[in-house]
């Protein structure tokens, strides 16, 4: 077994974890992750690398497309998967340009997507014209979301952009929408949330977890998460609206 991880931020110690990798070496799979974020231009303080996640022969860092595309055209003919944790957009529009180019399959990832809302009935008050206003001033205050938001609004069948073989995600809301390069022959498969196998690792660990006992939230640092950074997400709502939406929560239970 072989497998190609595509991923655009870098794999921490907990990533290695979580999207299987350590299971897989149990299973004797070779592994290559191929991390694009120079190529994308991930903001440098997130280019931090956790030591020991990866063997130097496992994990690739491209320098430019060229290099990319030579690497995945020589591993695909070596029969490696190909796991595709990368958005469409339009730092990344070249790749699966490619990726049709050569009619190479992949799969997408996704898990652990975000609501649209945390309280709906609390914050209903931006108008359309201030939500425009603020857009225009992130065009003007970054020029590249005007190419991104190009790219958002052009569905990549016009660039002849093949649609993942198969679509792993968690939870309906994962499904609500799906992505653009999901089609009518994608394969969805559900799975579960990233972090559950390390839950029950821990429950394991700790000899269990009473039942009715217990409940068990875990934060993940959804208003200041890094990933909205480079990935140029818009969150919806503020630090103090998400906190007192649970304390109204955990106050009624």
């Amino acid at each position: 077994m072989k497998f190609i991880f595509l991923v655009e931020s870098p794999f921490s110690a907990r990533d290695f974890e979580r999207f299987g990798i350590a299971l897989l070496r149990q299973f004797k799979a070779e592994i290559l992750v191929v991390d694009i974020s120079v190529l994308i231009g991930t903001p440098a303080k997130n280019r931090v690398f956790s030591p020991g996640a990866l063997a130097s022969s496992e994990l690739f860092l491209p320098t430019s497309f060229q290099q990319l595309f030579t690497a995945l055209a020589s591993a695909v003919a070596d029969k490696y998967a190909l796991f595709c944790i990368v958005g469409y957009r339009a730092a990344t529009v070249r790749l699966f340009l490619f990726l049709g180019r050569r009619n190479i399959s992949y799969c997408l990832f996704n898990v652990g997507s975000i609501l649209e809302g945390v309280d709906s009935s609390t914050k209903k008050e931006h108008s359309s014209f201030n939500t425009i206003i603020s857009k225009l001033f992130g065009y003007v205050l970054n020029p590249s979301k005007i190419a991104q938001s190009a790219v958002n609004h052009i569905h990549p069948d016009l660039f002849g952009i093949p649609k993942a073989k198969y679509f792993f995600y968690d939870g309906q809301n994962a499904i609500k929408k799906l992505p653009h390069l999901v089609g009518q022959k994608t394969e969805l498969i559900p799975i579960h949330s990233l972090d559950y196998d390390i839950f029950l690792e821990l429950a394991r660990e700790a000899g269990g977890i009473a039942p009715n006992r217990y409940a068990i939230f875990l934060d993940e640092f959804l208003c200041f998460h890094p990933d909205y950074e480079f990935l140029g997400i818009r969150i919806e709502f503020d630090a103090q609206e998400y906190y007192e939406s649970l304390d109204r929560f955990f106050s009624l239970h």
